[in-house]
């Protein structure tokens, strides 16, 4: 266990008191029966309240920070804020009444059912607002829809993505899509030295189908490196592209290209450096784990590059460690310590922290 430069300081109260109010009305002005509100705090702990007869709730006791609200009512379109600083004042909902929409998916190729499929109803700013999977029988419903446009996207694995707008009334919606095979990459994975890394992991990155959208959106599909080193990424659409590739024990590699219109398929090799991975085991003074203790890796200047939290076991982990000097930051239960740490190659290194 490292005890060398150990240091022991107070960090925040993180159980200080806070509290936030505000009203939840219908679009008629009216108190939705059944209305409630929930709070996440920055560490997504959840906060409930109900809503009086007068629409007014009050959420108290979370953690300081940001924050954000959701409230919710039945037969009606949930409504939730961005990340927001409670201090801002009293927060007023507005609920309308909400439908259903039923999305049929099928493939563009041979008219059959896509199971699997992910239809995701939009915001202005391209935010996930609500989403569904399809089933065997390509369905998939969203509930709780308000009436007006709304931005429906449709993907699925090794098919091109689609956003459809449709127009919600009163009534149930339906619609039905042909999602087409799209473009594909292929490529491989190596090391330095050139030989294949199977069991590697792509994550991609395409611009998004619409001008009013964020620019780049990652798709919700990874695929694999196979035992070869070889891939295959199939559905994409023309245009910009980026590939995260990653494995455990190397740095994640990134290649942009531009996927053509036409049936060109681009090729890729992708080298992946090795680096080391940092494991520790958060222990008392008796040697029993501790968990949800947080730990931050940072440099030997105090400039923090990752944190997480021990987990049930006690242990916490880094990927992807360059050699040099750092310093493991152990905070739990109002307390701090600090072990130096030295990692002199691409080996995992394993540390035992005690608190």
């Amino acid at each position: 266990m490292l005890v060398e430069g150990e240091t022991a300081l107070l960090v925040e109260d993180m159980t200080s008191a806070n509290a936030l109010e505000g009203v939840v009305l219908s679009e008629a002005g009216r108190v939705p029966e059944g209305a409630s509100v929930i709070l996440f705090d920055r560490f997504a702990n959840p906060y409930s309240s109900s809503v009086d007869a007068d629409g007014r709730f009050e959420v108290r006791g979370f953690t300081p920070g940001s924050v954000k609200v959701r409230a919710t009512a039945p037969g009606f379109s949930q409504e939730e804020t961005a990340w927001i600083d409670p201090k801002e004042g009293p927060l007023r909902f507005t609920l309308r009444p909400s439908t259903r929409l039923t999305v049929s998916v099928f493939d563009a190729l041979d008219g059959r059912p896509v199971s699997g499929a992910r239809v995701v109803r939009l915001g202005p700013t391209a935010e996930e607002l609500d989403r569904a999977v399809s089933d065997v029988d390509g369905m998939a419903e969203l509930r709780k829809i308000p009436a007006g446009a709304q931005r429906i996207r449709i993907e699925a694995q090794d098919r091109a993505r689609m956003l459809r707008t449709i127009s919600i009334g009163a009534g149930p919606a339906e619609l039905s899509v042909s999602l087409p095979p799209g473009q594909e990459v292929v490529g491989t994975v190596i090391d330095p030295s050139g030989a294949p890394l199977p069991g590697a992991t792509v994550e991609v990155s395409q611009r998004e189908p619409a001008e009013d959208s964020p620019p780049w959106a990652r798709l919700p599909f990874r695929w694999r490196s196979g035992p070869d080193g070889r891939l295959r990424i199939a559905g994409l659409a023309a245009g910009a592209t980026i590939l995260e590739v990653s494995r455990d024990g190397f740095r994640t590699g990134r290649i942009e290209l531009e996927i053509p219109a036409g049936g060109t398929t681009p090729t890729v090799t992708i080298e992946l450096a090795p680096v080391a991975t940092l494991t520790c085991r958060v222990l008392d003074r008796e040697g029993a784990t501790i968990r949800g203790a947080r730990v931050l890796l940072s440099r030997a200047s105090g400039e923090v590059l990752a944190r997480t939290e021990s987990d049930r076991s006690g242990a916490c982990r880094f990927p992807q460690v360059d050699p040099g000097s750092y310093r493991l930051i152990l905070q739990s239960g109002g307390r701090e310590r600090s072990f130096p740490v030295r990692v002199r190659s691409a080996e995992p290194v394993e540390l035992d922290l005690e608190l």
